[in-house]
C-alpha cells in the first residue's frame, strides 16, 4: 500500500515580471484527507501547484513533497502523480499507447497501463484515439495518468471540470477512496458546491495569500452564522431575546442574532409564547464566508500565521535599488573621453581626387555606365515599366538595373532573332 507523504509551503513566492501571482504563501497537507484548494481565478492556485511539481522556478520559499522538492524524488511517476491539464495528449494517440508510453519511460510493468484504465472506466474505449475524446473523457485519462505509478500522493487540477453528475459522483467517491487507503490527495476547484461534498480539509487562497487553511466544519463554525428571526410581534420577540442575553440586530426582514442556532432561537420564542412567521439561517455557509474571505470582508485566524512584516522589505529594497544608481552617474563621465577619438583622420584621404584621376577601371566603368544610359534612353523600348521614360530624366540607378534585370518580352519570348545576344545574364535570365 503507497504511503501518503507531506506537503508543505514555506514562504512561498512567485513573481512573473510586475506581477506577483504567490506573495509568502504558506501551508501544511497531511495525509489520509481529501484536501481542497480553493481560491478565485487568477488567484495562484495553478502556480503554486506547478511550483510543487518543479514545473515553475519560485522566486522565494520552499514546496517540499515529504521534506524534499520534486526534483530529489527518485521514483517522481512512483511517488506523485499529477494531473493538470486535460489537453496534454495526442490527438492520433489511442488512450492505451499514451500511458504504455508513460510506463516504458518510467520503467513500469505495462499491465499498470490496463489498471489505470480500468480504474478511471476508460477499458472499453482504450484503442480509440484520443482526438476523439470528450472533455469528461479526457479528465479520466488525465486521472489514470497520475494513478499510472500507484502513488501516494495525488495532485489534480480542476479533476471535476467537464465530467457530468454521473462522472462527478464517481470522481468524489474515488478521491474518497484513494485517502482512506493513506494517499495524499490535494485537489484545486472553484466550484464550491462540489468542494463541500468532496474535501474534508480547506487550504483557500486570494490575490496569491493564504487567507484559510482548517478543516471543513471549522470554516461554517457557529460563531460566524447569523440567523433571520421575525414574528407578527416583533416587539414581543425583542423582548424575549433581551430577556435571554443576545444581541441582536433589528433589520426589516427581521431580528438578526448572530452565532446562536435557529433551534435555540425558536425554543427562546416559544417559552417567551411569541408566534414565529419566520426563522432562517443567513450565511455561514461555505459560500458565503469563501466571497467574505477571498474579498477581505472577513479574516480567520488560519491566515495569521503568515507574517505581513515581509512585505516591508520589499519597498526598501526597492529604494535601495532607486538611490544605488545615482552615484553612478558620477562615473559614467570618465568614459567619455573615448568617444572624442573616434572620428579618425583617416577616411579624409578617401575623397582626395588622386585615386579618381588614376584609376582607369573607375573610368572604364563611368563609361560603361554612360553608354549603357545613351542606349536606354534612345533605343531600349523594352523597359516599358521604368518612370525615367515617362519623366524624360532617367535615374542613374535605372540604366544598370534595366542592362542586369531582362524586360517582360525577352523573358516570354527570348531576345529577337537578329539580336547579336550580346548579353549573355539576359539569356540566362530568358532560359531561366
Amino acid at each position: 500500500m503507497p504511503e501518503g507523504q507531506v506537503l508543505e509551503f514555506s514562504g512561498l513566492t512567485k513573481r512573473f515580471g510586475a506581477v506577483t501571482a504567490v506573495e509568502n504563501f504558506s501551508a501544511r497537507i497531511e495525509p489520509g484527507v481529501v484536501t481542497g484548494f480553493l481560491g478565485p481565478n487568477g488567484a495562484g492556485k495553478t502556480t503554486t501547484l506547478r511550483i510543487l511539481l518543479g514545473l515553475v522556478t519560485a522566486s522565494e520559499g520552499t514546496a517540499t513533497i515529504g521534506g524534499v522538492p520534486y526534483a530529489a524524488l527518485r521514483h517522481p511517476l512512483q511517488s506523485v502523480g499529477a494531473a493538470l491539464e486535460a489537453s496534454s495528449f495526442h490527438p492520433a494517440r489511442t488512450a492505451h499507447n499514451h500511458l504504455k508510453i508513460y510506463a516504458q519511460a518510467a520503467g513500469l510493468p505495462l499491465s499498470r497501463v490496463d489498471e489505470s484504465l480500468a480504474v478511471v472506466g476508460l477499458e472499453e474505449v482504450a484503442d480509440r484515439k484520443v482526438g476523439g475524446f470528450s472533455l469528461g473523457m479526457r479528465q479520466r485519462l488525465g486521472l489514470a495518468y497520475a494513478l499510472l505509478g500507484d502513488p501516494g500522493v495525488l495532485v489534480l487540477d480542476e479533476p471535476v471540470n467537464g465530467l457530468d453528475p454521473e462522472g462527478i459522483k464517481w470522481m468524489r467517491g474515488l478521491l474518497r477512496t484513494l485517502a482512506a487507503q493513506g494517499r495524499t490527495v490535494l485537489l484545486s476547484s472553484h466550484l464550491l458546491t462540489e468542494v463541500q461534498q468532496s474535501v474534508d480539509n480547506l487550504v483557500i487562497i486570494s490575490r496569491g495569500r493564504l487567507v484559510y487553511q482548517g478543516g471543513l466544519a471549522e470554516l461554517s463554525e457557529t460563531e460566524q452564522t447569523l440567523v433571520v428571526a421575525d414574528s407578527p410581534d416583533r416587539a414581543a420577540l425583542a423582548a424575549a431575546f433581551t430577556a435571554a442575553a443576545l444581541d441582536f440586530d433589528a433589520l426589516r426582514s427581521g431580528l438578526v442574532v448572530r452565532g446562536q442556532e435557529p433551534a435555540a432561537l425558536g425554543q427562546i420564542a416559544l417559552a417567551a409564547g411569541v408566534p414565529l412567521s419566520g426563522l432562517a439561517r443567513k450565511g455561514g455557509g461555505i459560500e458565503e464566508i469563501f466571497l467574505d474571505l477571498v474579498s477581505g470582508v472577513r479574516t480567520h485566524p488560519s491566515a495569521d500565521a503568515v507574517a505581513v512584516t515581509e512585505v516591508d522589505p520589499e519597498p526598501e529594497a526597492l529604494l535601495v535599488a532607486e538611490t544605488a544608481p545615482e552615484p553612478e552617474p558620477t562615473l559614467t563621465p570618465t568614459p567619455e573621453p573615448e568617444p572624442t577619438p573616434e572620428p579618425e583622420p583617416e577616411p579624409e584621404p578617401e575623397p582626395e581626387p588622386e585615386p579618381h584621376a588614376g584609376n582607369a577601371d573607375e573610368d572604364e566603368v563611368e563609361a560603361e555606365i554612360e553608354t549603357a544610359a545613351e542606349a536606354n534612353t534612345h533605343g531600349d523600348d523594352d523597359d516599358d515599366d521604368g518612370e525615367a521614360a515617362d519623366t524624360g530624366e532617367p535615374a542613374p540607378a535605372q540604366p544598370i538595373s534595366a542592362r542586369v534585370i531582362p524586360s517582360f518580352d525577352s523573358l516570354l519570348f527570348g531576345p529577337p532573332d537578329d539580336s547579336p545576344h550580346e548579353n549573355e545574364d539576359e539569356e540566362g535570365g530568358a532560359a531561366r
